[in-house]
């Protein structure tokens, strides 16, 4: 649109704009129930953020984090691994992962597997990148790619930033406001609960079925989703092989996000951040300080992934709200307070978002990965696992987002000039 291409229409499958971001609200807080986290260096939502007019607040709660496992920054084995990692993320290329010299002995194990393989045996090293790989990418260190997990890491900007640079700042009423924000530039350009089931890819045309069989016709198709919400859609003809293998091969994982609220921060207090860094028997993933400025409630948000879900919350809410408060009352110790409120976002619930993170396996994406950007003619495909830098990211998904507007424009200003000739 900024291109004066006008004639374009958003297809929603779900009732409101945003994907895997959105709201929820406890004890009178608007909160992010999805993607949250802002970081400096990344340019394009930063740049996006100014053009819409929001800010950002800085995540610096004082005091320290409560660790359940964490070996010494100084462990030789720890440091050993972070200096193999860091040997291995330098030989990769975020544009082509699978070109990387040990793509495929790489993918050929988990990241667990990788680390001993490297020398690592002690449990605590073990369990810290065991948990610190859930945190991040919502499944264990045993059941990722190490190939996947190196790339991830990578496109994150290093070690440093993977696991301790996340938390750096969140976007003044949420980052769920560029969804509704943009939405209201689309105006009637964008129809919501119109999910696509079908669509036949025609010589000059392409021509999109929607569930209620209403249909669409366009001359190019942007998906902006994960490789594995393609597995949804009928496509006729079918997808070339590389691109369905890569789709059906996609893992991912929806876990849980929640929040809890307290009158006060008390934690801050007790001189701790708010930060928890589970162990890997804990029902948790993360945990850390969501306070919003001034005198409101203390709030502290957190993560569990799917395994922990459902193996270590009970399925009941009322029980699960007295585990969680449990368990932060442990970290915190005796005078932790009753919570005021509590809220819940179930993404692995939701009907049009097949999970949060992209997990996959060992052996499940290699083969077909670099496939991951390629149009199929008048099909393109963006999303932020097509990202070439901050894939997972509301980052990684402008980026993709910008990519394939650039491609686009660039191909139609191309055959006007054609045409004109």
């Amino acid at each position: 649109m900024n291109h004066g291409i006008s004639d374009i229409v958003v297809l929603e499958a779900s009732d409101s704009p945003g994907g895997r971001t959105g709201f929820m609200s406890v004890a009178g807080a608007v909160l992010d129930a999805g993607a949250q986290f802002i970081r400096p260096e990344q340019e394009s939502l930063s740049a996006l953020l100014g053009e819409l007019g929001l800010s950002v607040v800085a995540l610096d709660a004082p005091g320290e984090p409560v660790c359940r496992v964490a070996p010494p920054v100084d462990h030789p084995q720890l440091k050993a691994f972070v200096d193999r990692l860091s040997d291995t993320v330098r030989l990769m290329d975020t544009d082509t992962p699978w070109t990387h010299p040990d793509a495929e002995w790489l993918d050929s194990m988990s990241v667990l597997e990788w680390a001993e393989d490297g020398g690592v045996d002690d449990p605590a090293v073990l369990g810290y990148l065991n948990t610190r790989t859930e945190s991040m990418l919502s499944a264990p260190g045993d059941a990722v790619s190490a190939l996947w997990f190196v790339y991830f890491v990578a496109a994150s900007g290093g070690w440093e930033e993977f696991s301790t640079g996340t938390l750096s700042y969140r976007v003044a009423g949420g980052i769920g406001q560029i969804a509704t924000l943009v939405g209201e530039r689309l105006g009637d350009r964008l129809r919501t609960r119109c999910p696509v089931v079908r669509v036949d890819h025609r010589d000059e045309s392409v021509l999109l079925t929607n569930a209620d069989d209403s249909t669409v016709e366009a001359e190019h198709v942007v998906f902006a989703c994960s490789p594995s919400e393609l597995t949804r859609i009928e496509f006729e003809p079918r997808l070339p092989t590389s691109r369905r293998l890569l789709n059906e091969g996609w893992t991912m994982a929806g876990g849980m996000k929640f929040a809890l609220a307290y009158r006060t921060p008390f934690w801050r207090d007790l001189g701790f951040n708010g930060q928890i860094i589970p162990d890997a028997d804990t029902p948790l993933s993360s945990v850390w300080d969501n306070t919003p400025d001034g005198n409101g409630p203390g709030i502290l948000m957190g993560l569990t992934s799917r395994r922990r879900f459902d193996e270590r919350l009970p399925a009941d809410p009322a029980e699960r709200i007295a585990a969680i408060e449990s368990y932060i009352a442990e970290a915190f110790g005796e005078s932790t307070p009753k919570s005021i409120d509590y809220v819940e976002k179930l993404w692995g619930d939701e009907e049009w978002v097949s999970g949060c993170m992209s997990t996959n396996p060992p052996g499940s994406v290699l083969a077909h990965w670099s496939s991951i950007q390629e149009s199929v003619d008048r099909l393109h495909f963006a999303g932020t696992e097509t990202a070439d830098r901050f894939n997972g990211y509301v980052e990684g998904a402008i980026r993709a987002g910008n990519r394939v507007a650039d491609h686009l424009v660039a191909e139609l200003e191309e055959r006007a000039n054609a045409q004109s000739a």
